[in-house]
């Protein structure tokens, strides 16, 4: 079985133009490592309501944007066939890449 079908490599073509957007828009924000933890909680805990953090509030719109279309895109990959067929084996991987990078991580203050 092909990875992509013919119907399916335009599609997977926009998205990977998308991916290349949201990655290069990421880069952009030049994020500290507080507002990278304020962004993963924020997309963990439903707009961050509950979220503590010390941004500013105009650098918190912009974050929270940021984080729309990142939300966005990773909804569109997870339909994706290719996703679907491969999430177990997926999830795995980055569950063992999380475990090893945790011990690294800094934590939000």
């Amino acid at each position: 079985m092909d990875l992509l079908d013919s119907g399916e490599e335009a599609d997977a073509m926009e998205l990977c133009k998308d991916v290349e957007v949201v990655k290069l828009k990421c880069i952009s924000l030049a994020l500290t490592t507080q507002e990278e933890s304020y962004m993963r909680l924020t997309a963990l805990y439903a707009a961050g309501r509950d979220v503590p953090n010390t941004i500013p509030e105009d650098r918190r719109q912009i974050l929270n944007g940021a984080l729309g279309k990142v939300q966005s895109v990773a909804v569109r990959i997870t339909q994706q066939r290719f996703y679907k067929d491969q999430a177990e084996e997926i999830m795995n991987e980055l569950s063992r890449r999380e475990s090893g990078a945790a011990g690294g991580r800094r934590q939000m203050q």
